[in-house]
This record gives structure tokens, C-alpha cells and sequence, in this order.
């Protein structure tokens, strides 16, 4: 974790940094997110083909994979691409290093969740699975709220990966979107691109558009750092 100051994210800086980190160890983060993403499906197929759950325990089954088991994933490829970044080097297993801190990680999960996923708890499904009108409505509603949470959150995974408390990385991702919020929505509109770049291609793609964009998420948060900046630009011009 660095504590030296803080400045406004450089986001133009940040996505070309990230562009060169990514060329740097394409072959481990995509191999991470591999592992990552597998072992995310596996835990998820476990419950949806098992017996059928009550509603109400599928929700909190849901709401496990959203407060834990999504950001130590999450968190954990951002901890590979910092450690490229700090240490010029690094390795699938990092991945799996933010299990240790599983109850924070729970924390600042349950914190996200709680600010962002509460609308669609509130929606109320036919038999048929469909949403009534006013409710698809709500619906749409609660994803431009949720796009807007996202934007204001942006930075939290890499917080949390560089060291920060889950209360702290919250706080901390708050006050740089703050101070930049254009260069914030900026990387978070490329971020949700790439993503859907990777899932319209089967699906797959997202194994090689994810650590690309996690590359640009965690070097642009890492310019928020004076000292690091000069570091990076001296490592990757």
C-alpha cells in the first residue's frame, strides 16, 4: 500500500500505462482470469443445477456470490496486475492471495451491495419469471442507478488489492472519482465496453477483454500515486 500523496487520477495516462502492463503479462492475467472465471462458474453451477432452492435461499445464495465470492475474484485480479506494476513480475497464484482476507473482503462487499444491488431485490417476478410494466420500468431504472454506483466505486477492487481496509477502499475510490469524475466515467464507459465486447463473443472473449480492462482500471488508479506515476512512465516509455 502506498501512502506518499494523492492527486486527481491521470486517466488518458492511466489506459495507455495499462495498455503496456497488459502487453507485459498478457499470458499470466489471462491465464488468472481463466482460473478465476472457472472457479466462479463451477461454484455457481453447483447451486443452479443442484435441487431447486426456495426463492428466498436463492437470493442469499445470490447475495453470497455478490459480497464475496465475485469481489475476491475481482480483487484478486487486480492484485495480479499491481503486482506487475510494483514489483515487474507476476503469477497466477496471486489471484487467490485476497482469500486470506475473505472477511473484509465480505465487508467491503457487503458495502457494495447494499449501495448498488438493492433495487433489484425490490422487484417482484410473475410466475412466468416476466416483470409487470411499472416494474420493468423500475427495472431499467435501477440500472442507470446501478451504472452511477459503479462509476463512484471504480476504483475500490484496486484499493482494497493495494492494501487499503474495505471501509477505507471505499472512502478512497469516493474521493478520486470525486476528483476527477470525467476521467472516472471515462475509464469505468471503457471498462463496461470491453466487457461486453468479451461476453458478445460467446462469452469467451471475456477471458482476454477482462484483463485488458482490469490493466487499465488498476494503472490508471495507481497514477493517483506522484511517486509511482514518475515510476511508471520511467518503466514503460
Amino acid at each position: 500500500m502506498l501512502n506518499g500523496p494523492i492527486r486527481p487520477i491521470q486517466a488518458r495516462a492511466g489506459i495507455a500505462m495499462g495498455r503496456e502492463v497488459f502487453q507485459h503479462s498478457s499470458v499470466v492475467q489471462v491465464a488468472a482470469t481463466t482460473v478465476a472465471t472457472v472457479s466462479f462458474a463451477l461454484v455457481t453451477w453447483f447451486f443452479v443445477s443442484g435441487p431447486e432452492l426456495d426463492p428466498w435461499l436463492f437470493r442469499f445464495v445470490d447475495i453470497g456470490n455478490n459480497v464475496w465470492l465475485e469481489p475476491v475474484f475481482g480483487v484478486g485480479l487486480c492484485a495480479v496486475v499491481l503486482r506487475q506494476i510494483d514489483q515487474g513480475s507476476t503469477s497466477v497464484g496471486t489471484v487467490f492471495t485476497l482469500l486470506r482476507r475473505s472477511p473484509a473482503v465480505i465487508v467491503m462487499g457487503a458495502g457494495l451491495a447494499l449501495v448498488q444491488d438493492w433495487p433489484f431485490y425490490l422487484l417482484e417476478y410473475d410466475e412466468s419469471g416476466s416483470l409487470s410494466m411499472p416494474d420493468l420500468a423500475a427495472f431499467f431504472g435501477s440500472l442507470v442507478y446501478m451504472c452511477a454506483v459503479n462509476v463512484l466505486f471504480i476504483w475500490s477492487y484496486p484499493a482494497f488489492a493495494d492494501g487499503h481496509g474495505p471501509i477505507e477502499s471505499l472512502r478512497l475510490s469516493l474521493r478520486l472519482t470525486r476528483e476527477n469524475v470525467l476521467g472516472s466515467v471515462g475509464v469505468a464507459l471503457l471498462f463496461y465496453l470491453f466487457l461486453f465486447v468479451g461476453a458478445i463473443a460467446c462469452g469467451i472473449g471475456v477471458v482476454l477483454t477482462l484483463p485488458m480492462a482490469t490493466s487499465m482500471v488498476v494503472a490508471t488508479y495507481r497514477t493517483a500515486f506522484r511517486t509511482e506515476t514518475a515510476r511508471l512512465e520511467a518503466v514503460f516509455d
